[in-house]
């Protein structure tokens, strides 16, 4: 799922019950140079941005606990 702001890009991977799930929010100025959105599980994801000099990659993951 994306959701598109005035100042940001929201990637999400998850469930829709807002349980679990991760998400990587992208400036507005940076939205034009991702060039990959990997979701690896409702737990992992990662976003490769390549600006103009050198790349990026974010990774998100979500690890519960208790305690």
């Amino acid at each position: 799922m994306q959701i598109q702001t005035e100042c940001f890009k929201l990637y999400y991977n998850g469930e829709d019950t807002k349980r679990d799930g991760v998400a990587i929010a992208v400036a507005e100025s940076l939205k034009g140079y991702v060039s990959a959105v990997s979701r690896i599980s409702d737990r992992i994801m990662a976003v490769k941005i390549d600006p103009k000099e050198g790349h990026w990659t974010v990774l998100s993951e979500y690890a519960p606990h208790k305690g």
